[in-house]
């Protein structure tokens, strides 16, 4: 145990031994105002120790428009209880201002537990995407761009672009990029659940599907890949002349089922091959 530890425990007991006497003497309802608000703070801050790398590495944003989402949260937090105190003193009175604030704060605890899906990040290079693949939390986080299935450390250059650690001479994406040779971009979404219908699926509603598109490259030819995802299941179909196929990923490349033997594209597709 270090020492700063040590001397904050001894001076929080030093400190709150008079208080939790002086307590007695108070109302009872004294003691439910003082651990309510308690846990209250302690929830605040907590979560707000935990908001900067919520934004940067769930939802992948920058450290500069994170900090702003921060800056932008906590100002609100001071600034909109003037609100409430206003609809309190003229509208609501003191026994609904108490209701309606408990269950506001006891409904956005529980919507915290809704983490949601991760966002993602692909770097286009000649033509070809490749996959960015994140785990962790916090100081044990590890981010590896994906390259014929296997996961390369990275960096930034010294001028602006990327160093691959490891890449393979044979490998089809170079160790080292400008950044004028490739696009960081995220997978296209075209509709998806929002926190209100995740609350729905979680009660045994109806989940609304979410729909994703990429790009597959074969022999300089793209190909539209859409991917509908709805709860646990999910589906894949390519697009070929005007045709949606489905594709199945078995381990180490592509199977496109029902393809006619006419097709630009073959029914199946190693790693190496797309």
């Amino acid at each position: 145990m270090s020492i700063v530890i040590a001397l904050g425990i001894l001076v929080t007991l030093a400190t709150g031994f008079p208080v939790v006497l002086q307590m007695r003497k108070h109302p009872k309802g004294l003691f439910i105002l003082f651990f309510a608000e308690m846990w209250e703070r302690f929830s605040y801050y907590g979560m707000r120790a935990i908001l900067i790398f919520y934004l940067t590495q769930h939802f992948l944003f920058d450290d500069k428009y994170s900090g702003g989402l921060f800056g932008a949260y906590t100002s609100l937090v001071y600034l909109l209880p003037l609100v409430g105190g206003l609809l309190a003193d003229r509208w609501l009175g003191t026994r609904k201002a108490i209701a309606f604030g408990a269950l506001l704060l006891v409904a956005g605890h529980l919507t915290m537990a809704i983490e949601g899906k991760p966002a993602e990040q692909i770097l286009t290079y000649a033509g070809k995407t490749y996959e960015f693949k994140a785990e962790g939390r916090g100081d044990e986080r590890t981010v590896e761009l994906m390259v014929d299935g296997k996961g390369y450390a990275f960096g930034p250059k010294p001028t602006p672009g990327l160093l691959i650690d490891g890449a393979p001479a044979a490998s089809p994406l170079p160790a080292t990029l400008t950044e004028a040779d490739y696009k960081l971009s995220e997978p296209e979404k075209v509709s998806g659940p929002n926190i209100f219908e995740n609350l729905v699926g979680v009660f045994g509603g109806e989940v609304e599907e979410t729909v994703s598109k990429q790009t597959l490259t074969y022999k300089g030819i793209d190909y539209v890949v859409t991917k509908r995802e709805k709860g646990e299941e999910s589906a894949s179909t390519v697009l070929i002349a005007g045709t949606p196929y489905p594709i199945a990923p078995p381990k180490g490349g592509l199977v496109v089922n029902d393809l006619p033997a006419t097709a630009s594209l073959p029914v199946v597709l190693d790693d190496g091959d797309y």
